[in-house]
């Protein structure tokens, strides 16, 4: 055990809950799939058996090129061009991770943001739902890369309030933008940019299926770290501890 990890005790026995690394990317991506995840409406919907045969027809190994899916019937149907309600796969071979799980799945459902003619490469969530849970696959544009170059955590984060707002708005149980907007007395546009301040931090994220954002609690990271100006900013990478 390291000097900070931590022993925590369960009803099935201790845990030790471990400080770990995170790079900076990985927390710059984290805290974009929240906001990108707002953007998105259902697409599709068709059940197990229909998801296990679109998944075999899909090309197996590394591959990073651009489709489009669109719904037809039970099914999911590809096209190499975004049309209306498509659903864009950067990198269909990404979808293989979901294959062993269908034997638990009732419903595979697909989100994406809208799309046109001539629209480039947009993320999408592919979600299986159990009946009992649901587990979110969120895609990034390009198969090569996450979500830590996106930038919509950076306009989000640029007006002077955002800090201040997102303290008002962290300690509620529930997160209804227009009805937070409504008892703090500010716009909608400065609830969700004080949501963007909560999520870079991990503290919310966004259901697709629930179509609003919900609460969580990760561990804290480590304390900020002293910059030459003698003001506080986060390290490059920060260290959580995980059980």
């Amino acid at each position: 055990m390291g000097p900070d990890d931590l022993t925590v005790s369960t009803l099935d026995g201790p845990v030790v809950e471990k400080m770990v690394p995170l790079p900076g990317r990985w927390l710059r991506g984290f805290a974009e799939v929240h906001l990108i995840a707002a953007a998105m409406e259902p697409r599709a919907e068709i059940p197990a058996a229909e998801a296990a045969a679109f998944l075999r027809r899909l090309a197996a190994g590394n591959n990073r090129s651009v489709l489009w899916v669109v719904s037809a019937g039970r099914s999911l149907r590809l096209t190499s061009r975004p049309v209306p309600g498509a659903v864009c796969l950067a990198g269909a071979a990404r979808l293989a991770t979901l294959r062993g799980l269908l034997r638990y799945v009732k419903t595979l459902r697909v989100y994406g943001p809208p799309a046109a003619a001539g629209s480039p490469p947009l993320p999408s969530v592919w979600e299986l739902d159990t009946g009992a849970l649901r587990l979110s696959l969120t895609l990034s544009p390009e198969s090569y890369r996450g979500f830590s170059g996106e930038g919509g955590a950076l306009t989000a984060l640029a007006t002077d309030d955002v800090a201040d707002d997102a303290a008002l708005l962290s300690w509620d149980p529930t997160i209804d933008v227009h009805a937070l907007a409504a008892s703090a007395g500010i716009s909608a546009d400065r609830v969700r940019a004080a949501l963007a301040q909560l999520g870079t931090a991990g503290r919310v994220g966004f259901d697709v299926a629930e179509a609003g954002y919900f609460h969580r609690v990760l561990p804290s990271p480590r304390p900020a770290t002293s910059t030459a100006a003698g003001s506080t900013a986060p390290d490059s990478s920060c260290t959580y501890r995980l059980p």
